[in-house]
C-alpha cells in the first residue's frame, strides 16, 4: 500500500469571513433599445446562504433583490426615475429572468438617449450608502450591408458580409442574429450567435450556429441581424466573462460605493429573408 503525504501552506488559503456583511450589487444598462434599458439592484450572498443554495438547492427561498431603492439616470438636462417592476419573465428583454425577481425600468420612458452623451446613474437605498456610475453612450452603428429585406440563400448566409459605420470611441461591437420562430414551432426568437465580439467592421457570419439555419425546412425565414456598439464599461464586463478575461482580470467594477457595472449600448438592425 502506497501512502502519499502533501504539505499545504495554510497561510495562502483564503478562509471565508464569518462576519462578512453582504454588499450591494448594481447591474445597469441604457440603450436606444428598450430591451436593454434597466437597472438591477441586489445584495451578495452570505456564506450560509450560498451553502443553502449549493447543498439544498432552495435558491427561490433566498431573496437578494433590493426593492426599495431610489434609482435614476440623468444627464446635464434631464432626469429619469426608474421604477421597481415585477412580472412574469419576458423573453423579448435582456436579463428577462429578473422580471420575476424584480428589476428597475424606465416605465415612463423619460430617458432620452443621445449617442455621444454622458449619463450618470445614482442608486439611493434608505439608510445605506449611495452608489453612482457613469457611461458615455456609443454612436449608433448604422448598418450598410446587407440591405433591409435582402434575400439570401441559406447555404451562403454564413459567408454574408456585414458592414456598418465604425466609430473610433466604440470599445467593441457585438453581433446578434435572431431567427424568428415559424408557425408550428415554439413561440421564440433564437439568437444564433452568442458573445460574438469584434473590434471593427466588416465581418462575416462565419461563427453562426448552423443548427437553427439548416435544421428547418421552411422557406422565406425571417432573420434579424443586429449590431450592438458597446461602451468601455460593458465591453470590460463582457470580456471578463469570456476568453478575454486574462486581459482584463475576472473582477470588473465600474460603480462607486458598491459592486457592479453601469454601461451603455446602441443598436442598429436589418431584416433579411433566407431562402
Amino acid at each position: 500500500m502506497e501512502i502519499s503525504f502533501y504539505l499545504v501552506n495554510i497561510r495562502n488559503i483564503h478562509l471565508p469571513d464569518p462576519n462578512y456583511s453582504p454588499e450591494i450589487v448594481v447591474f445597469g444598462l441604457i440603450s436606444n433599445d428598450e430591451a436593454y434599458k434597466f437597472v438591477i439592484v441586489e445584495r451578495t450572498l452570505t456564506l450560509e446562504q450560498e451553502n443553502r443554495i449549493r447543498y439544498l438547492g432552495n435558491r427561490d427561498q433566498i431573496e437578494t433583490i433590493i426593492n426599495n431603492a431610489i434609482v435614476f439616470v440623468y444627464d446635464e438636462v434631464d432626469t429619469a426615475y426608474f421604477t421597481f417592476y415585477q412580472r412574469e419573465p419576458n423573453a423579448a428583454y435582456f436579463y428577462n429572468d429578473y422580471f420575476q425577481r424584480g428589476i428597475y425600468l424606465d416605465l415612463e420612458h423619460k430617458l432620452t438617449i443621445t449617442p455621444g452623451k454622458t449619463y450618470q446613474l445614482k442608486v439611493e437605498i434608505p439608510g445605506e450608502k449611495i452608489i453612482t456610475g457613469s457611461t458615455k453612450m456609443p454612436i449608433i452603428p448604422m448598418i450598410k450591408m446587407p440591405l433591409q429585406n435582402s434575400r439570401i440563400q441559406k447555404n451562403l448566409f454564413s459567408q454574408t458580409e456585414v458592414n456598418w459605420q465604425d466609430h473610433q470611441e466604440t470599445a467593441a461591437y457585438q453581433i446578434l442574429v435572431i431567427v424568428e420562430a415559424m408557425e408550428g414551432e415554439n413561440n421564440y426568437r433564437y439568437n444564433t450567435l452568442h458573445d460574438y465580439l469584434i473590434n471593427s467592421p466588416p465581418t462575416t457570419l462565419r461563427e453562426i450556429d448552423p443548427y437553427f439555419l439548416f435544421n428547418f425546412n421552411h422557406v422565406n425565414r425571417a432573420v434579424t441581424i443586429k449590431i450592438m456598439a458597446l461602451d468601455r464599461n460593458y465591453f470590460d464586463y463582457k470580456r471578463s466573462h469570456s476568453g478575454f478575461s486574462t486581459l482584463s482580470g475576472n473582477y470588473i467594477n465600474t460603480v462607486k460605493n458598491g459592486i457592479g457595472i453601469f454601461g451603455s449600448i446602441t443598436i442598429d438592425s436589418v431584416d433579411v429573408i433566407l431562402y
